[in-house]
Protein backbone atom coordinates (compact mmCIF):
# COMPACT_ATOMS: atom_id res chain seq x y z
CA UNK A 1 0.00 0.00 0.00
CA UNK A 2 1.79 3.54 -1.22
CA UNK A 3 0.84 6.86 -0.36
CA UNK A 4 0.05 8.31 -3.51
CA UNK A 5 -2.11 7.69 -6.79
CA UNK A 6 -0.67 6.50 -10.08
CA UNK A 7 -2.18 8.88 -12.32
CA UNK A 8 -1.45 7.36 -15.81
CA UNK A 9 0.41 3.89 -16.67
CA UNK A 10 1.81 4.21 -20.56
CA UNK A 11 2.52 1.57 -22.40
CA UNK A 12 4.50 1.41 -25.54
CA UNK A 13 7.74 -0.50 -27.60
CA UNK A 14 10.19 1.22 -24.88
CA UNK A 15 12.36 -1.83 -23.44
CA UNK A 16 12.51 -0.86 -19.70
CA UNK A 17 10.52 0.70 -16.57
CA UNK A 18 10.42 4.18 -16.11
CA UNK A 19 8.47 6.46 -13.01
CA UNK A 20 8.25 10.32 -14.14
CA UNK A 21 6.47 12.90 -11.62
CA UNK A 22 5.46 15.82 -13.60
CA UNK A 23 6.28 19.44 -12.32
CA UNK A 24 2.24 19.37 -11.06
CA UNK A 25 2.88 15.66 -8.99
CA UNK A 26 1.27 13.58 -11.36
CA UNK A 27 2.85 10.06 -11.13
CA UNK A 28 3.60 8.59 -14.68
CA UNK A 29 4.90 4.93 -14.80
CA UNK A 30 6.09 3.99 -18.54
CA UNK A 31 6.21 0.39 -19.62
CA UNK A 32 7.17 -2.19 -22.92
CA UNK A 33 3.59 -3.47 -23.55
CA UNK A 34 4.22 -6.97 -22.68
CA UNK A 35 5.09 -6.37 -18.89
CA UNK A 36 2.39 -7.49 -17.23
CA UNK A 37 0.17 -5.68 -14.16
CA UNK A 38 2.30 -7.82 -11.34
CA UNK A 39 5.78 -6.74 -12.94
CA UNK A 40 4.48 -3.35 -12.77
CA UNK A 41 3.26 -2.93 -9.26
CA UNK A 42 6.10 -4.87 -7.84
CA UNK A 43 8.55 -2.22 -9.87
CA UNK A 44 6.18 1.02 -8.54
CA UNK A 45 6.53 -0.81 -4.55
CA UNK A 46 10.55 -0.74 -4.85
CA UNK A 47 10.45 3.07 -5.74
CA UNK A 48 7.86 4.25 -3.61
CA UNK A 49 10.29 5.89 -1.01
CA UNK A 50 11.82 7.49 -4.13
CA UNK A 51 8.36 8.44 -5.54
CA UNK A 52 7.08 10.14 -2.13
CA UNK A 53 10.08 11.87 -1.59
CA UNK A 54 9.99 13.40 -4.89
CA UNK A 55 5.97 14.02 -4.41
CA UNK A 56 6.97 16.04 -1.14
CA UNK A 57 9.16 18.19 -3.14
CA UNK A 58 7.21 19.32 -5.93
CA UNK A 59 4.00 20.13 -3.42
CA UNK A 60 6.77 22.46 -1.56
CA UNK A 61 7.56 23.79 -4.85
CA UNK A 62 3.43 23.90 -6.41
CA UNK A 63 2.93 25.90 -2.34
CA UNK A 64 6.05 28.24 -2.92
CA UNK A 65 4.90 28.80 -6.07
CA UNK A 66 1.33 28.23 -7.16
CA UNK A 67 -0.27 27.52 -10.50
CA UNK A 68 -0.44 30.27 -12.76
CA UNK A 69 -4.40 31.46 -13.17
CA UNK A 70 -3.32 34.09 -15.85
CA UNK A 71 -5.57 37.13 -13.86
CA UNK A 72 -5.47 40.44 -14.07
CA UNK A 73 -2.53 41.48 -11.55
CA UNK A 74 -0.77 38.68 -11.39
CA UNK A 75 3.05 39.08 -11.91
CA UNK A 76 5.20 37.45 -14.39
CA UNK A 77 9.19 37.55 -14.87
CA UNK A 78 11.09 38.46 -17.49
CA UNK A 79 14.75 39.00 -18.39
CA UNK A 80 14.90 39.14 -13.83
CA UNK A 81 12.15 41.89 -13.61
CA UNK A 82 8.25 41.26 -12.25
CA UNK A 83 6.31 42.47 -14.14
CA UNK A 84 2.48 42.58 -13.96
CA UNK A 85 -0.68 40.89 -16.06
CA UNK A 86 -3.54 43.56 -17.33
CA UNK A 87 -6.38 41.76 -18.92
CA UNK A 88 -8.08 44.12 -21.45
CA UNK A 89 -11.41 44.31 -23.29
CA UNK A 90 -9.78 43.96 -27.29
CA UNK A 91 -6.14 43.55 -28.69
CA UNK A 92 -4.43 42.54 -31.67
CA UNK A 93 -2.39 41.03 -30.86
CA UNK A 94 -3.77 38.86 -27.82
CA UNK A 95 -0.47 39.20 -25.94
CA UNK A 96 1.45 42.29 -25.54
CA UNK A 97 4.35 43.82 -23.73
CA UNK A 98 5.11 47.42 -22.72
CA UNK A 99 6.84 47.39 -19.71
CA UNK A 100 3.92 45.01 -18.56
CA UNK A 101 2.06 42.15 -19.71
CA UNK A 102 -1.26 42.90 -21.40
CA UNK A 103 -3.76 40.32 -22.72
CA UNK A 104 -6.69 40.37 -24.21
CA UNK A 105 -9.73 39.27 -22.27
CA UNK A 106 -11.12 36.95 -25.03
CA UNK A 107 -8.05 34.83 -24.98
CA UNK A 108 -7.38 33.96 -21.43
CA UNK A 109 -8.47 30.86 -22.52
CA UNK A 110 -5.26 29.81 -24.41
CA UNK A 111 -3.06 32.39 -22.09
CA UNK A 112 -0.70 30.08 -21.11
CA UNK A 113 -0.09 28.78 -24.85
CA UNK A 114 0.04 32.53 -25.62
CA UNK A 115 2.87 33.16 -22.89
CA UNK A 116 4.49 30.55 -23.78
CA UNK A 117 4.93 31.21 -27.08
CA UNK A 118 5.35 35.15 -26.60
CA UNK A 119 8.68 34.03 -24.21
CA UNK A 120 9.85 31.68 -26.99
CA UNK A 121 9.97 33.84 -29.80
CA UNK A 122 12.03 36.81 -27.30
CA UNK A 123 14.21 33.64 -26.72
CA UNK A 124 15.25 33.51 -30.09
CA UNK A 125 16.41 36.79 -30.14
CA UNK A 126 17.76 37.28 -26.82
CA UNK A 127 19.68 34.08 -26.99
CA UNK A 128 20.83 34.13 -30.24
CA UNK A 129 22.20 37.23 -29.94
CA UNK A 130 24.15 36.29 -27.06
CA UNK A 131 25.27 32.86 -28.74
CA UNK A 132 26.23 34.33 -31.60
CA UNK A 133 28.27 36.99 -29.16
CA UNK A 134 30.35 34.65 -27.28
CA UNK A 135 30.82 32.62 -29.98
CA UNK A 136 32.62 35.48 -31.80
CA UNK A 137 34.98 36.29 -29.11
CA UNK A 138 35.86 32.30 -28.17
CA UNK A 139 35.95 30.86 -31.41
CA UNK A 140 33.86 28.11 -29.81
CA UNK A 141 31.16 27.64 -33.00
CA UNK A 142 28.22 26.19 -32.90
CA UNK A 143 26.31 24.55 -35.62
CA UNK A 144 22.26 25.16 -35.35
CA UNK A 145 20.85 26.85 -31.89
CA UNK A 146 16.90 25.90 -30.96
CA UNK A 147 14.40 27.05 -27.99
CA UNK A 148 12.92 24.31 -26.73
CA UNK A 149 10.12 23.65 -23.83
CA UNK A 150 13.17 21.81 -21.49
CA UNK A 151 11.87 21.93 -17.95
CA UNK A 152 14.96 19.78 -16.23
CA UNK A 153 17.63 21.56 -18.68
CA UNK A 154 18.39 25.04 -19.04
CA UNK A 155 20.63 24.12 -22.39
CA UNK A 156 22.35 21.62 -23.91
CA UNK A 157 24.85 20.82 -26.04
CA UNK A 158 25.02 18.11 -28.86
CA UNK A 159 27.82 15.59 -29.87
CA UNK A 160 27.17 17.48 -33.55
CA UNK A 161 27.58 20.77 -31.46
CA UNK A 162 24.01 21.87 -31.65
CA UNK A 163 23.40 24.01 -28.75
CA UNK A 164 19.37 24.09 -27.18
CA UNK A 165 18.14 26.41 -24.48
CA UNK A 166 14.53 26.82 -22.21
CA UNK A 167 12.34 29.38 -23.89
CA UNK A 168 11.93 29.56 -19.73
CA UNK A 169 15.57 30.81 -19.64
CA UNK A 170 14.35 34.60 -20.86
CA UNK A 171 12.47 34.76 -17.49
CA UNK A 172 16.29 35.19 -15.66
CA UNK A 173 18.07 38.24 -15.23
CA UNK A 174 20.32 39.05 -18.31
CA UNK A 175 23.92 37.79 -16.87
CA UNK A 176 22.12 34.12 -16.25
CA UNK A 177 21.31 33.81 -19.26
CA UNK A 178 24.88 34.98 -20.29
CA UNK A 179 26.36 32.48 -18.05
CA UNK A 180 23.99 29.41 -19.61
CA UNK A 181 25.03 30.72 -22.93
CA UNK A 182 28.83 30.33 -22.14
CA UNK A 183 28.48 26.98 -19.97
CA UNK A 184 27.06 25.36 -23.77
CA UNK A 185 29.45 26.71 -25.75
CA UNK A 186 32.51 25.58 -23.50
CA UNK A 187 30.59 22.20 -24.03
CA UNK A 188 31.44 22.42 -28.04
CA UNK A 189 35.23 22.39 -26.58
CA UNK A 190 35.04 20.28 -23.51
CA UNK A 191 32.07 17.41 -23.06
CA UNK A 192 32.57 17.00 -18.98
CA UNK A 193 32.36 19.25 -16.37
CA UNK A 194 35.89 18.93 -15.68
CA UNK A 195 37.89 21.23 -13.44
CA UNK A 196 39.36 22.07 -17.12
CA UNK A 197 35.70 22.73 -18.59
CA UNK A 198 35.22 24.64 -15.42
CA UNK A 199 38.18 26.95 -15.45
CA UNK A 200 37.05 27.75 -19.06
CA UNK A 201 34.01 29.08 -18.30
CA UNK A 202 35.14 31.20 -15.75
CA UNK A 203 37.70 32.51 -18.39
CA UNK A 204 35.33 33.30 -20.20
CA UNK A 205 32.72 34.51 -18.03
CA UNK A 206 34.32 34.98 -14.19
CA UNK A 207 30.66 35.61 -12.83
CA UNK A 208 29.46 32.52 -13.65
CA UNK A 209 29.26 30.87 -10.12
CA UNK A 210 26.87 33.93 -9.03
CA UNK A 211 24.35 33.04 -11.61
CA UNK A 212 24.94 29.27 -11.42
CA UNK A 213 23.62 29.56 -7.38
CA UNK A 214 20.97 32.12 -8.62
CA UNK A 215 18.96 29.79 -11.15
CA UNK A 216 19.72 26.65 -8.20
CA UNK A 217 17.44 28.92 -5.67
CA UNK A 218 15.18 30.55 -7.79
CA UNK A 219 15.09 28.37 -11.23
CA UNK A 220 11.68 26.63 -9.92
CA UNK A 221 10.34 30.53 -10.19
CA UNK A 222 10.82 30.64 -13.63
CA UNK A 223 7.82 28.81 -14.80
CA UNK A 224 4.24 29.69 -15.65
Amino acid sequence: MTGFLIDKIIKSNRRTLAIQITPHGKVIVRAPKAVSSKVIDDFISRHADWITKKLDKVRLSLKANPPRTFADGEAFYYLGEIYKLTIVDRMDPSISFDNGFYLAKTSTEHARELFINWYARQAVKIIGDKARYYESITGLKFNRLSITGARSRWGSCGANNNIRFSWRLVMAPPDVIDYVVVHELVHIQIKNHSIEFWDKVADIFPAYQRCRQWLKENGRYLEI
